[in-house]
């Protein structure tokens, strides 16, 4: 089981990774789907659930997309969490079957201190999920922030 925190390149992600229908894609977007009673957040926050074969080892992998709110590293504890409870109920003691993968924007990565947070809850016994892949996307782009004024390294994780 992975377990997905998903900002840049989520619809690819969903769409190719997870294998999420593009109709099914599309149709969130062109709102022909019944209402739900959500918070109304944008479409491309939603999460999805597959399971996929493996070739390599002929067994299925699943695969969880976790929703994501608009503040959009909030969503990483909520990962480490299903992380670590799906890690319990299977009996996972050392992070062997399932594991979790935080893919970051750099300009939400260094601009929300829950990411800080996270992080030192990873060795803490009730809360550690044996190790978390963290991707960082340095696009440069923050949706409400130019590059020139989000930080003062060149680079988000630290000089």
């Amino acid at each position: 089981m992975v377990s997905f925190s998903i900002l840049a390149g989520r619809l690819n992600v969903l769409a190719n990774v997870c294998r999420k229908p593009l109709e099914q894609i599309f149709t969130q977007f062109a709102a022909l789907e019944a209402a739900d009673d959500g918070s109304g957040d944008v479409k491309y926050h939603l999460g999805t659930y597959i399971e996929r074969l493996n070739r390599v080892t002929n067994k299925n992998i699943r695969l969880a997309v976790v929703a994501n709110p608009s503040h959009l590293e909030a969503v990483d504890p909520v990962v480490q969490g299903k992380t670590r409870a799906e890690q319990f109920y299977r009996g996972d003691n050392e992070g062997k079957k399932v594991m979790s993968i935080l893919l970051h924007g750099d300009a939400a990565f260094c601009g929300q201190g829950v990411v800080f947070e996270t992080f030192h809850l990873s060795e803490l016994p009730d809360y550690t999920t044996h190790g978390t892949i963290h991707i960082v996307a340095n696009n440069q782009i923050g949706f409400t922030t130019d590059p020139r004024y989000s930080r003062s390294s060149p680079y988000c994780t630290g000089e």
